[in-house]
């Protein structure tokens, strides 16, 4: 369904500051990517950024917690464009109340995002949401995806290990830092089996129910 290869750079300086080669395919088919779909090949690029994104949010991302609007949370299980839901909400409120509503869905939406980590990267988004014991997957552009909670964790932490271990005993404080977030994430694969909040702050999500 879903699949990532990594190789860090050969360069071991550039190794270092997290330079690697990368690409995500979806049902076979290259999702991130360098070159046109004809002529997909992996990404050169920096993934430091992931690496720490991945560390910051890994709770966030493998937390159930309940979208800020229904209305929207329908559309992304159907794979529409939540986003001009949204600005058509925001459209009819006054700016304060419209900012403020923003905001909680940035807030929300961000960490959820992986693409969203890719600073410089116009990549398509990639959005995981957590169902239950599993992740619903959407990826922009295509139809929505639905993959076991544990292999969504698992798939996601050996692309983390590989990138620490391309970094390697970096000097680099950027790279030190993600490398710190990403061994400090506190979270294990099989508490992904677990429907419950991690955190204790959100309940099973009557809203987003798994799809068959």
């Amino acid at each position: 369904m879903i699949n990532i290869s990594y190789q860090p750079d050969p360069d071991t300086l550039r190794a270092s500051q997290g330079w690697g080669r990368c690409m995500l395919t979806i049902e076979q088919r290259a999702f991130w990517h360098d070159g046109t779909a004809q002529t997909a090949a992996p990404l050169l690029w920096t993934w430091v950024d992931l690496l720490d994104h991945l560390g910051r949010y890994w709770l966030d991302i493998h937390t159930e917690a309940d979208w800020t609007n229904d209305r929207m949370a329908s559309a992304m299980r159907e794979g529409k464009d939540f986003w001009a839901l949204a600005e058509e909400d925001w459209a009819a409120m006054p700016a304060q109340v419209a900012d403020k509503e923003e905001a909680k869905l940035q807030q929300f939406i961000r960490p959820r995002n992986l693409a969203h980590a890719l600073q410089g990267l116009n990549l398509p988004a990639l959005y995981c949401y957590r169902q239950g014991t599993d992740m619903l997957i959407c990826p922009e552009g295509k139809p929505p995806l639905h993959m076991k909670c544990h292999n969504f964790a698992q798939m996601l932490e050996k692309l983390g290990d590989q990138i620490d271990l391309g970094i390697g005993q970096t000097t680099h404080s950027r790279a030190q830092d993600a490398q710190r977030n990403w061994r400090n994430r506190n979270q294990t694969p099989q508490n992904c089996d677990k429907p419950r909040s991690l955190l204790g702050r959100a309940q099973n999500n009557r809203d987003l129910t798994p799809i068959n």
